[in-house]
């Protein structure tokens, strides 16, 4: 019985472990509700519409998620930016050479 109860609890702490948070938020670049970005440095574009009006591309000091940590900013593309990249899923895509080589966390 001793066994069981010991097995019991050890499985518990190994699930209570596996429930910690996401270490990667808004990883697909699709979350354009927030205001966090504000208008595009590049376009003026707000994120939330960047995919349906406008030339499809912006430049952000950040996003949901992210921060420019080095360099010009978040370059964010959409499917409609060039006919031979689309996004691997939604339609945002990051380009980290936006005006010279960027980094983002």
């Amino acid at each position: 019985m001793r066994v069981i109860k010991a097995a019991l609890a050890a499985l518990s702490f190994m699930l209570a472990g596996s429930a910690s948070a996401a270490i990667v938020v808004n990883g697909d670049f699709e979350d354009v509700n927030s205001s966090t970005p504000g208008a595009g440095l590049a376009n003026g574009r707000s994120l939330s519409t960047l995919a349906t009006s406008g030339g499809g591309w912006d430049i952000y000091s950040a996003l949901p998620g992210w921060t420019t940590v080095e360099g010009a900013g978040i370059e964010v593309q959409t499917n409609r930016t060039l006919r031979s990249i689309d996004a691997h899923s939604g339609q945002h895509y990051i380009e980290l050479d936006s005006r010279k080589n960027s980094t983002m966390m």
